[in-house]
């Protein structure tokens, strides 16, 4: 289960999601103590592609930004903010070059190579999960010291994917 805050247009709330879901299925999202079902469209692979949803088996037309910073929909544009809890609680307060898989998924492109300067938000890995593709990026400026993941390698939330020093 993960817990997320999302704050929409100035107003905060609790959430917690199952993930991953599988295609086609409602996902059970508990919002403040509520449960409601969403269902997403089949073959949505990111944000953007998907253009509607299903809330409670009622159908919402939707458009999201790909870093989720917006949400569209019937009544405007609301202006979002998704923080991990549980990524907050196992990320370490310094700017650690440690990066860790925030979801489970699977690893489909590695972008950087042992060895290799990077910049701070310079894309290392490729994750897929839940159709959507994932960029991990680096958290600071550095060199890739490890990566511990291979294409098509599946990982868990947690797992430590590339090494920056």
């Amino acid at each position: 289960m993960d817990s997320l805050v999302v704050v929409l247009d100035g107003r905060t709330y609790q959430v917690e999601v199952d993930l991953p879901a599988q295609e086609g299925l409602a996902i059970p999202v508990n919002i403040d103590g509520e449960t409601i079902y969403i269902t997403l469209p089949p073959h949505a692979r990111n944000p953007e592609e998907i253009e509607w949803v299903l809330i409670n088996d009622h159908p919402c037309n939707v458009a999201l930004d790909p870093d989720l910073h917006w949400i569209q929909d019937k009544e405007g544009l609301h202006i979002a903010e998704v923080r991990d809890l549980e990524i907050a609680k196992t990320q370490p307060q310094k700017c650690s070059g440690v990066v860790k898989s925030p979801i489970p998924g699977q690893i489909t492109q590695v972008m950087v190579a042992v060895g290799q300067k990077v910049e701070r938000c310079d894309p290392l890995v490729v994750l897929e999960a839940m159709k959507m593709e994932n960029e991990m990026r680096a958290p600071r400026t550095g060199i890739v010291t490890h990566i511990h993941v291979n294409p098509g390698q599946n990982v868990s939330r947690g797992d430590i994917l590339v090494e920056i020093e």
